[in-house]
């Protein structure tokens, strides 16, 4: 049933999310490699760790809710191909881009301190490529804050799950627009087939002028939004490590 598959799915996640939180504290670990660790810094980097299991379990719950919410599009449109429904259908649908948008509301605010505190691994990073003169470069900078990034990729990766519901809500328009609809009548003793129904049309107008999908703080979140945030990220760094190198 759904929450079988609901549970699966989430298993795939909770594996990716543990697997980036082993990466965290092991990334972190490697800043000290080349020099031996003071008591100040063995606290600084069990505090880091305890911190990066809030950080991965925030992001789990928002991957595992995300993956629930793509279910229930599939299942509604699963449904109503079965049934074909139109009143049935359209109740749900009401319940469906309700839910939508009133659980992606809750989220918003976790969603955006997921990012601040991503978002400020960045401002470290500048800050030590641009401000600071006693910081040296090379290999050894990379090595010492490339537990920066795994914070970052993560965030981008719940950004994409995100996106991700809002692009499959916006496709099931086209998906019931390109369904088969016989609505015969009788006329004499032949039937006459009716190609435009205009349930089917009503319906599809309905859900596009719903604009369901995930919302963050009221604004709707697409695919070319995360992938503009990628390119920004690859741009940024790219110029820490040219600064760094230098």
């Amino acid at each position: 049933g759904f929450i079988a598959v609901w549970r699966r799915k989430s298993q795939k996640q909770f594996i990716k999310a543990t697997g980036c939180l082993i990466l965290l504290c092991v990334s972190r670990c490697l800043a000290y490699i080349q020099a031996p660790v003071s008591s100040h810094e063995l606290i600084q980097t069990s505090t880091f760790c305890f911190a990066s299991i809030g950080f991965v379990a925030v992001t789990y719950l928002q991957l595992h809710i995300s993956k629930g919410l793509e279910l229930a599009i599939d299942s509604f449109a699963v449904n109503f191909f079965k049934e074909m429904d139109f009143e049935k259908a359209l109740a749900e649908w009401n319940v469906l881009q309700a839910m939508l948008r009133h659980v992606s509301t809750k989220l918003s605010g976790s969603l955006l301190m997921l990012g601040v505190s991503s978002g400020s691994s960045i401002l470290y990073l500048i800050e030590l490529s641009f401000v600071r003169t006693d910081v040296g470069g090379g290999f050894g900078f990379i090595l010492q804050n490339l537990w920066s990034l795994p914070p970052i990729i993560l965030f981008l990766y719940t950004m994409m799950r995100a996106a991700a519901v809002t692009e499959k809500a916006s496709r099931v328009s086209p998906l019931v627009n390109s369904w088969t609809f016989e609505d015969k009548e009788p006329f004499g003793d032949e039937e006459e087939q009716v190609w435009m129904d205009l349930e089917r049309q009503y319906l599809v107008q309905y859900i596009n002028q719903s604009e369901a999908g995930f919302y963050v703080q009221g604004v709707k979140i697409r695919n070319f939004q995360v992938t503009k945030m990628c390119y920004y990220l690859g741009a940024i760094l790219f110029t820490i490590v040219s600064q760094s190198a230098m």
